[in-house]
Order: structure tokens, then sequence, then C-alpha cells
């Protein structure tokens, strides 16, 4: 048997090795062999060394964010924190092969977030007004400058002033529209490749141009994530990865939103946060490297100022990628540091409570001075009131209401009749304007109705707005100009000047030729004017106040618009009186004013706004800090709601502007304290000394008179501060500036200045958000003595001011910050009093003095407006007149305990009528800071009795 097998085995391999298909199996057997030994010397002999070579050719690296710190009220009631959410987010991979492709997934993509209610984030200073034209979003010249200088590439602000050598033109006088035109072409918005053009709303262009200008940001910075949509919902989310394939690189990724507590009686303080501009990144770059494209950063305020401090130390993230850019393995990490917890000197109930004390005092001043048959033309600034229909106007005129909802097919039968009439009447005037501009015999402007000078006032706004009249190539020199201005010449003559002497940008009109001749060119003109004024909103603004004014549109039918409109709660029965009794429509009214549904803020009739300060007149602190109008900060927090940033920057109460730190006035009586005090320190008057007011001071005819014209006769300094003598001060003015018997307005004017300088009045306060600078008079020493001359102060200068006063000299810098913890409760840095200067006087009866003035001030001169306040405050009340026509600013400052100075208190109401006013909120502060009424009380009321009192300044 094994025999036979090894016959057959034996048979076998001698014709195997006998057989012609041996050489192809050696060859087999020996490829298979170089194979094995290849792979085993690159797997097992040579496989580390490849490895890495082949790892540093696909090694990535990013940067993890830390979380920004918290930041607490004094107490440590907690004001802004970070809250995890989800946005939408583009990296470039190259999957899009240029510009236009990228173009293309951006309109596809965009709609489908704002259909699902998501904003666009804004990485440009542009955004469209209420007219649909472009403007900057900038605050400030400087920063347009700035932006202007990032969008074009240049190095400095100064290479915009280089001339264009072909047109002479230079990029620092390029408008909005301007930028918009160039980066549409620049990023090819509108334009297929082949250069065939395709239609683009001018919203759709500019929301793609934002979106590619920040992803432009991140040419150079591979793996790095664009923000398209903050905080999107989850509907949102879910759409993007249902579209996935047709918007590729288009991600979901986890973000951390900023979330302020009590927003609106904070927003001046806190501020928010963005993404950091070009030049804000230049900025922080200088104090931290580590800052980056697309960082969020702090806007203003607080979070602004104490960047570097909340911002935290970022983590970093090195990985392998495979070739299609994916993560295949973290192989190093250094995980964020968090930022560190700023508490406030700000105590959150004072500052809350007083938000609302100020509105329902300025409610209260509101429901006294709206009237029907008011009195507008009167020269007592304080008895000046508010004729209803002007209120009532102010419905359109601040946007309440929406008149472009008027026109909508659902729109109540009371909204189609208020579009009716406004229709008619627009059509009208319409007709007579064009008649006016085109007729042989134009009327001269002076000529005019008073509704056809407004129309022709607007139809030059709207021209200017629009880039089309060129402010700056306008000659005012020129006869035409003045005799515009002077209203001796007709509009449509004013216009054809402009054309010929080149105002014009007549590009921007409906030319057939560049070449057209000016008759041509003013044709093109009124074409353009009859097409685009009637959607111009100043226009239909000023239709619908002719209108309501002149009683031709309901009061009643607006009032009923604002339950159509959803502005005001739903009430069957004041719906069904408004309908059938249109008289009821001012009592109506002003329930709402007085029950604060409508808000002084949402009317923006003066007073509109105010502020106040709280301060330690021992250290410095700031327990409160209060503007108001405020804002909803949150809908700033991840990307702008471009809607509510129109919304605000339309706001006739300009809710961007702090009042407190921003907004100066003139001081008026208020600076009559220190007066006092430069009169008897440099002993041109003493305590004792009386001087003879008869009414009237004429010396160097000056013929200022006092508000009690007949005189109070003889006052000491005491008095005169208690009475608030106008002659009393104008004497010291006086006195200050003569020497020798000559008389030296800038000898006067130095020692002012010097003076003030002391007291704080030369200097930002040292609060850690935006502050103007105050401004010490430099004209007439006998009017500034009283609080007039040029003087401006906002309320921060005033309360640092009361502060040196209330201590008996000693000048603190300002802070609004507490401490600063890292975030396991470490304290890091505390706040100490820094005292930047000591008044000495030459003698400390000059305090007693001024103090006792100022304590006569509340009990013998404010009334009984301080009468059931549970401690004792000396104070000073001030009016200064702006404007003739318009009512006077009110200021108050006072502090308490009289007998051992704590806490000191400023109000401030620009166009508050008198400073009684002033002084009734001073009152309720006071109360509600040492407990008299509680934060419940105030948060439960609804709008103050305005005070009878008459205070005289």
């Amino acid at each position: 048997m094994f025999k036979e097998l090894w016959e057959i085995i034996g048979g076998s391999l001698k014709r195997f090795f006998t057989s012609r298909i041996l050489p192809v199996v050696i060859f087999v057997l020996a490829m298979f062999g170089v194979l094995v030994y290849q792979l085993f010397d690159l797997q097992i002999i040579h496989g580390s060394e490849y490895l890495d070579n082949y790892v540093e050719l696909t090694e990535g690296e990013t940067t993890l964010p830390s979380t920004r710190g918290n930041i607490y009220d004094r107490n440590g009631y907690l004001l802004a924190y970070n809250r995890l959410a989800y946005s939408v987010t583009y990296t470039d991979t190259g999957v899009y092969a240029n510009g236009y492709e990228k173009n293309e997934m951006l309109k596809q993509l965009i709609p489908l977030l704002e259909s699902h209610g998501e904003n666009i984030m804004a990485y440009l200073s542009l955004a469209l007004d209420e007219n649909g034209i472009v403007q900057f979003t900038t605050q400030t010249e400087s920063a347009r400058l700035r932006f202007l200088r990032d969008v074009y590439g240049k190095r400095s602000v100064d290479d915009l002033y280089v001339a264009n050598e072909e047109t002479g033109d230079i990029l620092a006088d390029d408008t909005a529209e301007e930028v918009f035109a160039y980066l549409k072409e620049r990023y090819g918005v509108g334009f297929y490749r082949n250069g065939d053009t395709y239609e683009v709303s001018d919203d759709l262009a500019l929301k793609m141009i934002h979106l590619r200008y920040g992803i432009a940001l991140n040419a150079y910075q591979k793996y790095k994530s664009t923000v398209i949509a903050s905080n999107v919902s989850s509907e949102t989310m879910a759409d993007v990865l249902e579209h996935s394939s047709s918007i590729r690189d288009v991600h979901i990724e986890e973000e951390s939103i900023r979330v302020y507590n009590d927003a609106y009686e904070f927003a001046h303080i806190l501020g928010y946060t963005g993404v950091a501009s070009q030049s804000e990144l230049e900025t922080l770059r200088v104090q931290d490297g580590s800052y980056a494209l697309n960082d969020v950063v702090g806007k203003s305020g607080i979070e602004q100022s104490m960047e570097l401090e909340l911002s935290g130390t970022k983590g970093n993230q090195k990985m392998y990628l495979d070739s299609m850019g994916k993560i295949i393995e973290i192989y190093d990490q250094t995980e964020p540091v968090a930022g560190n917890d700023v508490y406030l000197s700000i105590d959150r109930d004072l500052q809350v409570g007083l938000y609302y004390l100020l509105e329902q005092h300025l409610a209260g001043i509101l429901c006294e001075k709206i009237k029907i048959g008011a009195k507008v033309n009167t020269d007592d600034s304080n008895a000046i009131e508010i004729e209803f229909s002007t209120a009532v106007f102010q419905l359109i005129n601040n946007n309440i209401l929406s008149f472009a909802a008027f026109a909508d097919e659902d729109a109540s039968i009371h909204e189609k009749e208020i579009h009716r009439t406004f229709s008619e009447r627009k059509l009208s005037v319409l007709a007579a304007l064009l008649e006016e501009l085109t007729r042989d015999d134009p009327t001269v402007f002076s000529a005019l109705s008073e509704h056809m000078m407004d129309y022709g006032e607007c139809i030059y706004d709207m021209l200017k707005e629009q880039g089309i009249l060129i402010g700056s190539r306008i000659d005012t020199e020129s006869e035409v100009y003045k005799g515009w201005i002077g209203e001796s010449i007709s509009l449509q003559a004013f216009l054809r000047f402009a054309i010929s002497d080149n105002w014009l940008a007549i590009d921007q009109l409906p030319l057939e030729s560049k070449y057209a001749s000016t008759e041509e060119t003013y044709q093109a003109l009124i074409m353009h004017i009859g097409a685009t004024l009637p959607q111009y909103t100043d226009f239909c603004k000023l239709i619908y106040k002719h209108l309501i004014v002149a009683g031709e549109l309901s009061p009643a039918k607006l009032c009923l618009a604002l339950f159509d409109q959803n502005v005001l709660e739903f009430s069957e029965e004041d719906y069904a009186r408004l309908e059938n009794d249109s008289t009821y429509a001012y009592r109506f009214f002003m329930d709402k004013v007085e029950n604060l549904e409508l808000t002084p803020a949402m009317l923006a009739l003066d007073p509109c706004s105010a502020s106040c300060v709280i301060s330690d007149v021992n250290t410095g602190e700031v327990f409160a800090l209060v503007t108001y109008p405020g804002y909803d900060v949150n809908r700033f927090s991840g990307s702008i709601d471009n809607e509510y940033y129109r919304e605000l920057t339309e706001d006739l109460s300009y809710p961007f502007l702090n009042r407190a730190t921003q907004v100066e006035t003139a001081p008026g009586s208020i600076f009559k304290v220190l007066s006092s005090i430069i009169g008897l320190d440099t002993g041109m008057i003493t305590s004792g000394e009386l001087i003879n007011d008869t009414g009237i001071y004429t010396n160097l005819g000056v013929n200022l008179r006092c508000w009690n014209w007949h005189g109070h006769g003889d006052l000491n300094v005491v008095d005169a501060i208690t009475w608030s003598c106008n002659y009393f001060f104008c004497e010291v003015g006086y006195r200050l500036s003569t020497v020798g018997g000559d008389y030296n307005a800038l000898t006067g004017l130095s020692t002012i200045t010097k003076y003030a300088e002391m007291f704080g009045l030369g200097d930002r306060s040292g609060v850690e958000i935006a502050e103007s600078a105050p401004y010490i008079t430099t004209t007439n020493p006998i009017p500034s003595c009283i609080g007039q001359g040029s003087h401006n102060y906002a309320n921060i200068h005033l309360s640092r001011y009361l502060t040196t006063l209330a201590s008996r000299g000693t000048l603190y810098e300002y802070s609004l910050v507490n401490r600063i913890t890292s975030t396991d409760g470490t304290l890091l840095s505390s706040y100490e009093p820094i005292i930047a200067g000591k008044v000495e006087l030459s003698s400390d009866s000059i305090w007693d003095a001024i103090h006792t003035g100022m304590r006569g001030v509340i009990t013998r001169n404010t009334g009984t407006q301080f009468s059931d306040v549970s401690v004792t405050v000396a104070g000073k009340t001030g009016t200064a007149e702006e404007k003739k026509g318009r009512a006077n600013h009110a200021t108050f400052i006072g502090y308490a305990p009289y007998e051992a100075p704590e806490v000191g208190v400023t109000v401030a109401i620009p166009n508050g009528y008198g400073s009684a006013n002033a002084s009734s909120i001073g009152a309720d502060v006071f109360k509600y800071y040492y407990g008299d009424i509680t934060l419940e009380d105030i948060l439960s009321g609804n709008a103050k009795d305005a005070t009878t009192v008459v205070i005289p300044d």
C-alpha cells in the first residue's frame, strides 16, 4: 500500500519537475516571497519610522475655547453667565471650487435658516435701514474709517485719503452703498461664473457678503469654522442635517451663549459679546497674542473693559487627520482654563428698583403734560405742554405701530380704513409735489404752505440719505445754497443748480446716456423722486403727522390698531368703546400711559429718558448706575438680531445711549455750590457778607434775571445756596474776574477751571465703561458761576462732584468693580478706594456753610418732597435751558444722612421740565435706599403723580 502511494507521489513529483509550468511556479513563489519580505520590512522593521513620516504630513492642531467668566453684583447675584447652545458653521475643505459655487450654497442656506427665524451672522459694519438703504452700523467716525481700512485692505486709515489717480475719488468718502457695490462685485454676488447676472435682493446679497467676508477671514486657517448662525433651534439643526448633501461643509457645532439677567436694567453696564472685528483683534493682541479670528469678545460695557479677566486661557489640541481632513486620533491636549468671575460694586436690587422708579416718574410727567388743546407756544419752558395729537402721532413716528401692516391683506377693518385715508392723501401730495417740481414758474420755498415746505425738506433729506445729493460737493458759500437755506428760492431752482454744479451723483439716476444734458438729468431726477419718495419712510410718516394733527385721522382708529397689532393685550370693553365713542381715545391713551402699557420710552416724548447714580461718598464705589431706557442685550448674544438692532437705531428714545455717562448737559444751579466754595476760598466773599439782590444783574451789560424778578434783597452765602439766587452768584463771577478794579474774563475762567478740576469736573470719573469727557466752561465767567456758560457734564461727573462735596474734599477714582475671583471662588483682587485728590480749603467753616445751604434747599425749598424720608438729606437742584421751545433739563444732587454722609444720589432728566421733577425722584431714591419703600412696592407701581412743587433755580 505504501509502495503504491509512494509511486503515485513520486510520479507526480517527477511530472511536476519535468513540466514546463515549473519556471512559472518558481517565479510566483519568488514574487510572493519578495512581497512577504516587503510587508515584514514595512510593518516590523521600519514600521514606526514610516508611520512617523506619514503622520508629519497629516498632523493638525486647533485651539479649544475657554469658558467665559461670570459677572455678579456685589452680593453675588448672577448677572451674566454661559449657556450651552448650537450654531451652524461652515468649514472650507475645498469642496467648492470657487466663490461662485459658495454663493450658490449660501443662496440655499440663508433662506433655509431664516425660515426658522434664525439670524445670520454679521461680519461687516453694514446693514439695511427701514427704507432698504445700506447704512454703516459703526457708532463713531473713527470706527467707520477703520472698517473701510479693513474692507479695502489698506495698511492704515491714512491710505484711505490717497486720491485715485484716474477719478480723484478718495475711499474715506465712500458711502455705505458704494462699499456694498464694491463687495458685491468682489464676491461675485449677483453674477454667474460666465459673467451672466441673476436677480438677488439687497437683503439676501448683503447677508451673502457678510458670510463670504467671514469665510475669507479664515481662508488661511484650515479646519477653522466660520459661524453662520448662532444659538439655533433644534428644528433648524434637523433641517440643516437633512439638507447636508446639498449644503456641504455646513455643520452643527456646540457653542457657549452669553445670557444676561435683568438685561434692560443692566444693558449699559454689562454690555454684550460678539465676534471680534479686525480693529478689536489688533487692540487685544497687543495684550494677549492668542486672540484669533472669530473669537467672541466683549463689545461694550464691563464685558469689554474686563475682557482679559473674563476670557480665560485657551486650550490646545493636536491630532492626526486623514486625507479628507477627518480626525483619526487626538494625541495631545491641553485643557482650557475658564475665565475669572467679576463682581460689580452695583447692588442688583437697587439697580432694578431705580430703573422702574425713573420710568414711573417720567410717565407721571407725561400724564401731567399731554393734553387736548395744550399750550405749546410759551416763553416759559416749564409750562410747555404736549398736544394729544402729537402724542398719538408718536405711535407711528416711533414705530410702535407698523403702518406697513395697515396695507396687509389680513389687516383689520380699522387698519384698512387708516391705510385708505393715508393712500389717498399720499397720492394727492405726490401729485402736488411733482407739479411744483415741473412747473414753469415754481413757487419760492417760503411762499409754500407749511405742509408743502415739510414735504420739500423731506425730498432734500431723502436725496442726501440716498447719496444722490452729495454733501461734500455742496458749495455752502454759493448764493443758491444760501438762498435755499434762507428759503428765498424754490426747490426746483436748487435741484437744477445742484445738477449743473455737480452736486449730484448722476450715475445713480435712470439716465439712458452718461452724457445726458442738464434737462435730461433733471427729468431723470424727477422720475427717481416720483418712484422712491412714496416708499420713503420719513415721507410716509410726515403724511400721517399732518393727517393726525389736522384731525383727519381719528386717534381712536390708531388706538384700535394697538390691539390689532398686538401692541396691547386685547380688551373687549376698551375695543368696543373706542369703536363707538371717538372721544374715549384720550382717556384710553392716558390710562395706558399711567399703567405703563405705553411707556415713556415707547412714546419718545419730552421727557423719555433719565439717569440716576448712587455712590458711597466714603469710598467712591458706585452702588447703582441707572439709565432709562435700556434694551435687551440677550438679543445681541451670539449673533446680533439685525431686525432688533435696526429697531433700536431708529428708536427716537435712543436706547443705546448711556444717559448716566454719555449724555452731557449744563449743570444749572447745581454748580452754585462750587461757586460758593470758590468765592469763599478766594476771599471774594465772606460767609457773613450780605449781597443785595435787586432782581436783575446788569453789571457789564449782562442783564441776567434772578428767578425772583423782584429780588431777594440781602442774602448771605448760605441763603444764596438755599434760594438759588442768580444775582448773588453772578456777583461772585464778576468779583472772580476783577483784579485791581479791572475786569478780565480769563482770570475768572482760570479760577473756575482750577476749582472745577479739584472737584473732579475736569476728568472722567474712572468707571470701567464708556464715558464722555466733562467740559469746564470757557465762556463768560458771570453766567458760568450759575451753571450756564459752556459747562457740560454727564450725571457720573456730577456724582463724583457730589461725593467730593459730601466727603469734605476727598476726590475718589470711581469704580464699578468690587472684586475678582477665580472660578473656584479664590479671591484674586478686590477694590480698594483710590483717592485721586484732596481739596484743602482755607477754612473748615467753608464746608459748614455750603452744607448748611444744601440742607436748607431740602428743608426750605423743596416743599414736602422729603418730609417722609426717614433720614436727613442735604442737596441742590438745577434747571438748565438748552433750546427755546423745549423743556429744560432737570437735575438734583443730594447726600444722606446730613450729619454723617454715607451715600450720594444724583438724578438727571434731559428735557425734564423743572428741577422739582428731579428732586422728587431723588426723594424716592432715598426712601428706597433706606427701606421706606421696597422693591415690591416699586415693581407693582404705576406712573407717579407729577410734583406740584415749584423749585426756583
